[in-house]
């Protein structure tokens, strides 16, 4: 297994309520293998060009120390007008100073240790942006030694006693188009930046520096403008419910990562049919953000209408009829007299 976790952790991130996704995300099961075992060849994912896009607009962000993202943070007031000062703790792949995850990680709690001994004008000149800080995955969950970079923290000082604050924003590459933005895609990005503050948390914690220092409950978003690659700043967004409900989950993921697997084999291409079918035995639950990381999708959106669960059609459709199936529904509006409740209240909403 790879020790860069992230990727396993925003498919954990993106439908937690699904018990296959996250043994698939907890114990490196690829879904696309679990896929073609039941004939599903399409792969799911960023095309070469959106991955590429992607990857040119964060490298913007951070140029000349970061100069444009300081002025979309300073126009949201996610920053003051005074911030200054940047510290990049990214991998070399990724335009940065360091080797590898543990280099980065090693140097960003070396800084943070060096920011809690500071005191008075150095302490409230210290460096407001921090790119691509690495952490441990919380709990021994995914991996006993499993690490993921997270895209971006600034840094608001305060004089003595009160701790410095850090926020955590993350950054995508879809648009930012105000009330119209993508529901699930924000609803997505929002379940992982509360993942990286409790995750953040932790490693405060278990690096004793948690004294020093305090994670906002809010954070921020960088998007990007439509049809261009400017950055486009969400500030003030609430993540105290998704990192509340990510400790939650995290104690969810130790369990099940406690679950013995069979072995991998040895060609990464060559999972085992008892792994796969350990992912097809647990219960999945559909939803819409689905389509957009799972190969297992078409499959289960197929089994969710068959059975008449309304996920098949939207989540908004699911949230308007609850625990009413698509079958019962279609009854109740060709005249079916009503049961109970939730089938009168339903009728009634509908009228």
């Amino acid at each position: 297994m790879r020790r860069d976790v992230r990727r396993r952790l925003e498919q954990y991130a993106s439908n937690p309520r699904c018990e296959a996704n996250v043994i698939s995300a907890v114990h490196d099961v690829p879904m696309e293998a679990v896929a073609r075992a039941l004939g599903y060849s399409g792969a799911v994912g960023q095309s070469p060009f959106a991955l590429l896009r992607g990857q040119q607009f964060e490298r913007s962000l951070f140029r000349d120390d970061a100069v444009r993202l300081r002025r979309a943070l300073i126009t949201q007031k996610v920053l003051p007008a005074n911030a200054a000062g940047f510290v990049d703790f990214r991998m070399s792949r990724n335009d940065g100073p360091y080797p590898n995850l543990d280099a980065s990680r090693a140097a960003f709690l070396q800084r943070l240790a060096a920011f809690a001994k500071t005191v008075g004008d150095a302490r409230l000149q210290l460096p407001t942006i921090l790119a691509g800080p690495t952490l441990m995955v919380p709990g021994k969950a995914i991996l006993p030694d499993g690490l993921f970079a997270i895209d971006v923290l600034t840094v608001h000082p305060q004089p003595r006693p009160a701790p410095i604050v850090l926020r955590v924003g993350e950054v995508k590459v879809y648009p930012d188009r105000g009330g119209f933005t993508d529901a699930t895609e924000l609803a997505a990005t929002r379940a992982q930046a509360g993942l990286y503050v409790h995750a953040l948390r932790v490693e405060l914690q278990q690096s004793k520096l948690a004294q020093h220092f305090a994670v906002a409950d809010d954070g921020f978003l960088v998007l990007t403008r439509p049809s261009f690659n400017l950055p486009s700043v969400r500030g003030a967004e609430d993540l105290q419910h998704q990192a509340e409900r990510a400790a939650v989950m995290f104690d969810r993921v130790h369990r099940i990562a406690e679950r013995l697997l069979p072995p991998d084999s040895a060609a990464d291409d060559d999972i085992p049919a008892q792994r796969r079918q350990a992912v097809l035995d647990a219960p999945r639950q559909y939803a819409d953000g689905c389509l957009s990381f799972c190969e297992l999708a078409p499959h289960c959106q197929q089994t969710a209408l068959a059975q008449g669960l309304p996920a098949a059609l939207g989540d908004d459709l699911a949230r308007f009829l609850g625990p009413i199936t698509l079958h019962r529904a279609l009854e109740l509006l060709h005249g079916a007299a009503a049961e109970g409740d939730v089938e009168h209240d339903l009728l009634a909403r509908i009228a």
